[in-house]
């Protein structure tokens, strides 16, 4: 018996859906490296001052491809420079606080790449902007606090991140470890964009209108 053309589609439109899931993306051994520059920083977690890494490195395996690159931190808990599972997670609705989340990823994205000082501030951004509820952010005071010469920088992020259009993104993943902390990752696994994902509907459709008025001239 033959299969309908229709439920041929919405099989394939299954294999490609059509928003983000709150399903893991994916789980391995990532392998973190902290580095300099440090800076003193106060964390909720600690009333002390204390100095700390602000530059974050990682090594993972993913789809049979080593992969270095740049993470941000963005728990207050302890971290383990030994490889450990981690399970990654698309930054949408379903996660707790996913609008700080986003947050931290616009920062992240912008400001990765650009020099080795810009990263470090961009990880002070990120902790205030994780720690701290905002409005206006204050590196000086709140639960989260840095008294280092990159916080001229961070201002600088914070001010831009706060005036910004931040909408969702496919470009960072949450790392998560029950027992280390979380980061900010690339994404080693992009999802398509909107358009390409309308094209390809729209392909689908049109083949299975086609398939459809071939069956039915027979």
């Amino acid at each position: 018996m033959k299969k309908s053309p229709l439920i041929l589609l919405m099989l394939l439109l299954l294999l490609f859906p059509v928003c983000a899931s709150a399903l893991p993306i994916g789980t391995t051994t990532l392998t973190m490296t902290p580095s300099s520059p440090t800076a003193y920083v106060k964390f909720p977690s600690d009333a002390s001052t204390r100095n700390y890494y602000i530059d974050y490195e990682a090594d993972f395996a993913w789809d049979g491809e080593n992969i270095h690159g740049e993470i941000f931190c963005v728990q207050d808990v302890p971290g383990s420079t030994s490889p450990q599972l981690y399970t990654f997670y698309a930054i949408d609705t379903s996660l707790a606080g996913h609008s700080n989340y986003l947050k931290a990823a616009w920062i992240a994205d912008n400001y990765y790449n650009i020099s080795e000082n810009t990263k470090a501030a961009a990880q002070i951004a990120i902790w205030e902007v994780m720690f701290d509820s905002g409005v206006p952010y204050s590196l000086t005071s709140g639960n989260f606090q840095s008294n280092y010469a990159y916080n001229s920088i961070a201002n600088d992020i914070l001010t831009a991140m706060s005036t910004a259009t931040i909408g969702s993104t496919a470009n960072w993943v949450l790392a998560v470890n029950s027992s280390f902390q979380n980061y900010l990752v690339q994404n080693p696994a992009p999802v398509p964009e909107p358009a390409t994902l309308l094209l390809l509907g729209t392909g689908l459709i049109g083949l299975a209108g086609y398939g459809r008025k071939k069956w039915s001239a027979k």
